[in-house]
């Protein structure tokens, strides 16, 4: 039994690297249908993780945010746990959220980024929303009223269709780039092939790789500028196209220029090739990652570290509205490993997050500062004994 799990999980962990393209679209859905997941009307799922499809329910119009985990497995001396989940309808699972097997989540809730459900219950009431870990419900949170159901959760079909279109070019162009990148490799090494000697070819084969890597990224950019043109504040609803070529590009930069820049992070090389994107890096920053989103509202001073896993979420999608803001990471700051920060926020010269935090919206860490958690609470030095 456990073998049979275990294969499981590691083909749904390399299809979702194989179908990075058509996550957060229409079609995902329909694909975990298939694989024995009970999903509602109108739901959205990203790039959510180690998921188990014959467990899950999703209730109609819930949203799984990019790298949630609904369940999955947990194993403790010998022996592996598999239990179900159900996630209410029109309920929110954020960005790296974790909602453990055997705890359920009521109707229109919500887990906030990196957060999870209290330990102590098996569903969530209704109506509620949860931010920490451990999690502790919010009294009240931001709400965007100014759009109608039918750019939320309830579509008409010229919508409905409209989305599905530009969703099949998200789907193609990841692809047709990678291919004409191949082709040419494959052309450049052929000719080659017939005029130079078999050393030379070995030599220049990864000169090569590298060169169109650079020209990959530099077509991303160029389809971005097309596409979206400059990033600016905005706050738009799920159903508009704005929201869908925005997946276009988002898919492109993942699939394409993320996994071109993934030999270059930690070197200062990275820099060039996000300032391609949109990004504002100073000098001298070190960048061991490469999550970010709109990239014209990030901005980075000089010297400042991201370090391995951090997240510049430029963005969110609570209650079906995208809401996006700049993001300012000043001179000298350290993010650490595996730290979200949410949009509109800054970091002022020489502050720093700790790995694993989450700095939340509309915040700022005044300059010299130490923070961590989740939520963000500053950093209380011990004093050293005898002193």
């Amino acid at each position: 039994m456990y073998l049979r799990y275990w294969f499981l999980n590691y083909l749904l962990n390399n299809t979702r690297h194989l179908l990075l393209p058509f996550y957060a679209t229409l079609f995902l859905p329909q694909y975990l249908r298939l694989l024995g997941a009970k999903i509602g009307r109108r739901v959205e799922i990203s790039t959510a993780m180690y998921i188990m499809p014959d467990l899950l329910t999703l209730g109609d119009g819930s949203f799984l945010a990019d790298a949630c985990i609904v369940g999955g497995h947990r194993i403790f001396r010998g022996a592996i746990d598999i239990c179900s989940n159900t996630v209410g309808r029109r309920t929110f699972i954020g960005n790296s959220a974790f909602v453990p097997a055997t705890i359920d989540v009521g109707d229109n809730g919500l887990i906030g980024v990196m957060s999870t459900p209290p330990a102590d219950i098996t569903r969530t009431p209704d109506g509620t929303r949860w931010l920490g870990s451990p999690g502790f419900e919010l009294p009240l949170t931001q709400k965007v009223t100014s759009f109608g159901d039918e750019q939320t959760f309830n579509p008409t079909h010229k919508l409905f269709f409209a989305r599905i279109s530009i969703e099949i070019m998200r789907i193609l162009l990841p692809g047709l780039v990678a291919a004409g990148d191949l082709l040419l490799f494959c052309v450049a090494i052929a000719h080659g092939y017939k005029t130079l000697p078999l050393w030379a070819i070995v030599v220049i084969a990864p000169v090569l790789a590298l060169v169109l890597s650079i020209v990959a990224i530099v077509v991303v950019g160029v389809l971005k500028m097309l596409l979206m043109g400059t990033f600016k504040p905005t706050i738009k609803p799920l159903w508009c196209s704005y929201v869908w070529l925005n997946e276009v590009v988002n898919g492109l930069y993942e699939t394409i220029a993320a996994a071109a820049m993934t030999p270059l992070m930690g070197t200062p090389f990275i820099s060039p090739c996000l300032r391609i994107m949109g990004c504002k890096i100073g000098r001298w920053v070190f960048l061991e990652t490469t999550l970010f989103s709109e990239f014209d509202l990030v901005h980075i001073g000089d010297y400042a570290a991201l370090n391995l896993g951090s997240t510049i979420q430029t963005h969110l999608f609570e209650d079906r509205v995208m809401k996006s803001d700049y993001l300012r990471i000043g001179p000298e700051c350290s993010v650490g490993n595996m730290t979200v920060i949410l949009y509109g926020t800054a970091m002022q010269r020489r502050s720093s997050l700790a790995p694993l935090s989450l700095l939340m919206k509309g915040e700022t860490l005044p300059a010299g500062t130490r923070w961590s958690g989740i939520p963000t609470r500053p950093v209380v030095s011990m004093p050293v004994a005898g002193t």
